[in-house]
């Protein structure tokens, strides 16, 4: 029993550390990117509650905010939790009779950093954010827990001030179990010391993921990653994809991922805008986790890989090649062998073919994938410009080499327009091209965010 306590209590130092630690880093991720007017107001001394967020003392609630939970009710939330799972059904039985269960509207404190742990405390509905304020007055999210999890057991074991405070993100209900009856249940069985170890080496574990991905990872990434966290873990499966069972805002994003609210809302923005996630009645649906999971693992377009418009480029330049070179060995055979001379517009789709078709879309390809890419932020840049380029010359070709062998085997007039169509459509095209890479290398290039 001592020796796991010991082991708790060392945990939770090395816990409460990295906490300070993802705190500050938030901080230093937001230093001199906060737009001044969208910055909250300055907290006072102290750990206090924002104005206009309401908070519920560690007493008798509001009226009309108890909920009348049965306990057999009770008793099937306390052992949903690993925590309670192996205590026997009488000592979960008492718990239950303790405990007492209240409800929050979205934003309400459950307790404030500093409070006394008085508390443990079980999500029966709802979801509850930890959340710890800066010294520059800002939120800084932990966790965001769900039905079944607990919070405030271990500063209740310690008999230490709540480290963090505890905020309704929508409509919840919390069971609350008293610091009394959990400790002295913790003597009789020490089981409950151990999984509440367990549980404090596994947000060990997340909490160097985020002091890593704070150091290392752009902000795009990062955002990515707790998607996709979220999503994994309380996600539901749907037509559409994904489906996070709550209302995330880009402010709670912004506040788990150590950016600004803005940023948070361009890369939604985007990835709204390119499929990779819907907005369903204010829940994101993930619906291309694979492209999520390229960026969240730090891989995004701006990072020098083969994106899959070079991809589709090169794909196309070979298309283009490997029918210029069936068409030219015809052309030899035919000249050659059977002695008969092909018409002149095959010779011409042939030269088009190879020299537009697949040496000109290499050199796009190449081109696309050696300039730097520019920021995303910036207004100018438009990708969907690149994408434009890419249909227009490839289209064009293929109508025009289309064109010039069909009006090779049966001239119509109506082919000469469509043969004077793809060449306009290439020469567009490429002016089209070489105008964009001229605005994008003259844009100052993407750098890695934090």
């Amino acid at each position: 029993m001592v020796t796991t306590f010991r082991l708790i209590n060392s945990l939770t130092r090395m816990a409460a550390s990295l906490d300070e630690v993802i705190t500050a880093g938030h901080e230093e991720c937001n230093a001199g990117a906060t737009d001044p007017s969208h910055d909250f107001a300055p907290l006072g001394p102290g750990p206090r509650a924002r104005m206009g967020h309401r908070r519920h003392g560690w007493g008798a609630a509001p009226r009309g905010m108890v909920s009348a939970m049965a306990t057999g009710e009770r008793v099937t939330a306390l052992k949903s939790n690993p925590v309670f799972a192996g205590l026997p059904a009488k000592e979960i039985e008492a718990l239950a009779v303790a405990a007492r269960e209240d409800t929050y509207r979205p934003r309400d404190y459950v307790f404030m950093e500093g409070d006394p742990a008085r508390w443990l405390c079980v999500v029966t509905s709802g979801r509850v954010k930890i959340v710890r304020h800066s010294s520059a007055g800002k939120d800084v999210v932990l966790e965001l827990l769900g039905p079944g999890e607990i919070f405030g057991g271990v500063a209740v074991i310690e008999k230490r001030p709540y480290p963090a405070a505890a905020q309704a993100l929508e409509p919840t209900t919390v069971l609350k179990v008293p610091a009394e009856a959990l400790i002295a249940a913790s003597e009789r069985h020490p089981a409950v010391i151990k999984e509440m170890a367990l549980m404090i080496g596994r947000r060990l574990r997340t909490a160097h993921d985020s002091v890593k991905s704070l150091s290392v990872d752009p902000v795009e990434a990062r955002l990515a990653a707790t998607l996709l966290r979220l999503a994994e873990r309380d996600g539901a499966r749907t037509k559409a994809g994904l489906a996070l069972p709550f209302h995330l805002t880009r402010q709670s994003l912004a506040d788990m991922t150590g950016t600004t609210v803005e940023t948070a809302i361009r890369s939604l923005s985007r990835w709204l805008k390119a499929g990779l996630v819907v907005d369903e009645g204010g829940r994101l649906v993930i619906v291309d986790k694979t492209a999520l999971a390229e960026i969240a693992a730090g891989e995004p377009e701006d990072s020098g890989a083969v994106t899959p418009l070079v991809r589709r480029y090169i794909k196309t330049s070979f298309v283009f090649l490997l029918a210029g070179l069936l068409l030219g060995g015809w052309i030899v055979a035919a000249e050659f062998l059977a002695s008969r001379y092909p018409p002149r517009l095959f010779i011409t789709a042939h030269v088009h073919l190879l020299l537009v078709g697949f040496m000109l879309m290499m050199v796009m390809g190449v081109a696309t994938w050696m300039f730097p890419r520019p920021a995303k932020d910036d207004t100018r840049y438009r990708p969907e410009l690149a994408e434009a380029v890419y249909w227009v010359v490839a289209v064009s070709t293929a109508v025009r080499a289309a064109a010039e062998l069909w009006a090779g085997l049966s001239p119509a007039p109506a082919l000469r327009f469509a043969i004077a169509a793809g060449g306009l459509g290439q020469l567009g095209g490429t002016l089209l091209f070489v105008v964009n890479m001229w605005r994008r290398v003259r844009m100052p290039p993407a750098a890695a965010q934090h």
